[in-house]
């Protein structure tokens, strides 16, 4: 026995219960050990699961969805199970005791409570901050006087009426900065949570697999599903008015080119005919001075004669008769050519004209169909994006149901660590934003609208003395 009770001695401190030979002692118990701090929970462990193995490319895919119309599946095994770590049974938790009831609650190795059956306690881990999922109310942030202040920027209120108008232009000079400062931080906001949903859809994605087959999951998977199918709808339909709008493009690309090649060989055309024009204008021209030149002879000659009181030369005079005769068949026979050189000529630019008319039409039926496609497609891309918010809004739904249970079913720390940084980025927008919004309440009214009335009688004075002054030079 002495054996014996040199070990008891030796474990005393120690909370366990030894087993001896024919005796079983109990030994005391010993104060419980120190919880481990967040920091030492939050240090990645042998299960950690790979965040880039379980990668969620939530863009919009170039591939169909598939006929499930769901997100492609990267496999939802836990690999934190697969290592053989036990989950913590949190029904065994009621009240004020279980760790939903405070936001930091931690858990103390070395301490019998709380503990699953079975659990080796050496692998255990600490459970760090929960994510929520979602962000408070408006109502819910409180903000000092001091804060609002600063954000607004409106200054000290005066307390005489001579400096009211330099109150009011420096409100109204900071209401207009803090209106562009508002719009930037909602957007920061609205970015934020975006993100954070999809951070939610891409864990419900990879827990689909563990949770599908849950009865309190089910239906929102189905949703999921829905959202999913309605996606791949969306994208056919947009595909569809693509190779819609594409195929009428084409068509009309084709006719332009007929028609264009059209246009040239009528514009070639009614070139050639214009210089066949002016070419016979150019002969009728000729004859018409010829015979002109001809009876111009034929008078001067009589007129000599005439003045000589000579005897006329019959023989010189029928010599001019016949040229003349022969001038005037020239300018009949060139006018006529003339006259139908014209008549292809107006024949050609008639067509000419006709082509260009088409060309002009085709060239605007091209022009309101790709505005009409244009339209199309860019309804169809919203009808998209609508979907697939839809979609991962569901998802992000299931997200939060998974969150709800608070480590009933485990989530990677680093989907928990990546959800509680993005929560706390929302919510420092969400200050900023409720900062902003409540400028107004450390506004002096009073002084405000003294220092307006004293602008616009101001102003309104003025007026008065320029027009008077104007009126009276």
């Amino acid at each position: 026995m002495g054996g014996e009770e040199k070990d008891a001695d030796v474990l005393a401190g120690q909370q366990v219960t030894g087993v001896i030979p024919d005796l079983e002692v109990s030994l005391p118990r010993p104060e419980p050990q120190q919880a481990l701090s967040t920091q030492q929970a939050l240090s990645p462990g042998p299960a950690k699961a790979s965040q880039e193995e379980l990668s969620f490319d939530l863009s919009f895919p170039d591939e169909d969805l598939g006929a499930q119309g769901v997100m492609e599946d990267t496999g939802g095994e836990n690999p934190t199970a697969a290592q053989g770590v036990g989950l913590l049974d949190w029904d065994d938790l009621s009240g004020n005791d279980a760790p939903g009831a405070d936001p930091n609650f931690t858990l103390g190795i070395g301490q019998e409570e709380n503990q699953t059956p079975g659990l080796d306690t050496s692998e255990r881990r600490v459970d760090m901050a929960w994510p929520q999922g979602t962000r408070p109310g408006a109502d819910e942030i409180e903000v000092s006087k001091e804060e609002l202040k600063a954000a607004a920027g409106f200054g000290v209120a005066p307390q005489t009426v001579f400096v009211a108008p330099a109150y009011f232009f420096r409100v109204v000079l900071a209401r207009r900065e803090i209106a562009q400062r508002l719009a930037l931080e909602q957007q920061g906001l609205k970015k934020a949570e975006d993100q954070r949903d999809e951070i939610l859809a891409e864990l419900a994605l990879r827990l689909r697999q563990t949770c599908a087959t849950d009865d309190r999951f089910s239906s929102l998977y189905q949703q999921l599903a829905r959202a999913g199918s309605q996606v791949s709808d969306a994208k056919r339909r947009l595909s569809a008015a693509d190779e819609i709008g594409s195929a009428a493009l084409l068509s009309l690309d084709e006719e332009l080119e007929q028609l264009g090649q059209a246009l040239r060989l009528a514009a070639e055309t009614a070139a050639q005919a214009e210089a066949a024009y002016q070419s016979t204008e150019f002969i009728t021209k000729k004859a018409q001075a010829t015979l002109q030149r001809i009876l111009i002879e034929k008078r001067n000659l009589l007129s000599r004669w005439e003045e000589q009181e000579q005897e006329v030369d019959q023989s010189q005079l029928e010599d001019l008769e016949q040229k003349k005769s022969q001038a005037e068949d020239a300018v009949a026979e060139a006018q006529t050519v003339q006259a139908k050189s014209l008549e292809v000529l107006k024949k050609q630019r008639d067509i000419l004209a006709q082509s260009q008319t088409a060309v002009g039409g085709a060239e605007a039926r091209k022009e309101a169909e790709v505005l009409t496609q244009a339209d199309e497609l860019q309804l169809r891309s919203r009808e998209v994006t609508e979907m697939r918010k839809r979609e991962i809004a569901a998802g992000a739904d299931i997200g939060r149901a998974i969150l709800a249970l608070r480590g009933e079913i485990n989530i990677p720390d680093e989907d928990r660590r990546t959800l509680l940084e993005m929560e706390g980025s929302i919510n420092d927008y969400l200050r900023r934003v409720v900062l902003l919004e409540r400028t107004d309440e450390v506004l002096d009214r009073q002084a405000f609208d003294r220092g307006r009335w004293i602008v616009i009688l101001g102003v309104t004075v003025l007026v008065a003395v320029v027009s008077w002054w104007f009126l009276g030079s």
